[in-house]
């Protein structure tokens, strides 16, 4: 999604909302947010724990860029974009993320 997003849209990674916009699009198709993972972290919860994993993992890379002069910073950035960015599917046509016994299943059933 990374290289997706920088090939695509020429990411500036010194602007701290595309930065925010690619790790909240990375963090919630990439699959670093699953259901498993997250309660390995011992982060997990029963409502919305994918939308909390996403944000929390989007300030968490933000906040670590040099260009990102504080926590609160990363949190702007963040929900600056974050309607627009954890809505964008895009490779992918559609993103189903449904919870199955714990697992989110994602369907990436075509990419443009």
């Amino acid at each position: 999604v990374h290289m997706y997003d920088h090939c695509k849209f020429e990411t500036d990674w010194s602007n701290l909302r595309h930065h925010a916009c690619t790790e909240i699009r990375a963090n919630s198709l990439g699959g670093d947010c699953k259901w498993t993972r997250e309660v390995r972290r011992l982060f997990f919860n029963f409502s919305k724990q994918h939308q909390e994993c996403v944000r929390r993992r989007a300030i968490l890379s933000v906040q670590a860029n040099p260009a990102c002069p504080d926590r609160d910073a990363a949190e702007r950035a963040v929900n600056e974009v974050w309607e627009s960015c954890f809505n964008d599917t895009r490779p992918f046509d559609e993103v189903n993320s449904i919870l199955f016994d714990g697992l989110s299943v994602v369907h990436l059933s075509q990419i443009y």
